[in-house]
């Protein structure tokens, strides 16, 4: 069984991405699911991304929780930017995930929850 790799750290991840990745555009965005609870992650297709977590094609607590709606997003200039982003949000308390939804919603004009 030694010919399968271990698995790469976080912080090793983070120093791993191909120059292909630098000319592309990266999101991160918040997913409010039917339960009220919150997924946070990070593509450079978000409508396709977003289609994914509504079909239940997304991810494995979305496909659980059930997907609501898009509650947040924002545009990173690349990919490393976009996954130090995400571990920042991921990193905070999910009071704060909200006041980025709040803040958001209010400056997109919508009403919020």
């Amino acid at each position: 069984m030694a010919f399968f790799k271990k698995k790469a750290k976080k912080t090793e991840r983070l120093n791993t991405y191909s120059f292909n990745d630098l000319d592309e555009e990266y999101y991160v965005y918040i997913v409010e699911c039917q339960d009220k609870t919150l997924y946070t992650g990070m593509t450079n297709k978000l409508l396709d991304r977003i289609l994914d977590h509504k079909t239940g094609n997304g991810s494995r607590y979305t496909k659980e929780h059930k997907f609501k709606r898009l509650a947040y997003f924002e545009r990173q200039p690349d990919k490393m930017s976009a996954i130090k982003r995400e571990r920042e949000i991921k990193d905070k308390n999910v009071k704060y995930r909200w006041l980025l939804i709040r803040r958001f919603n209010r400056c997109l004009g919508l009403m919020g929850d």
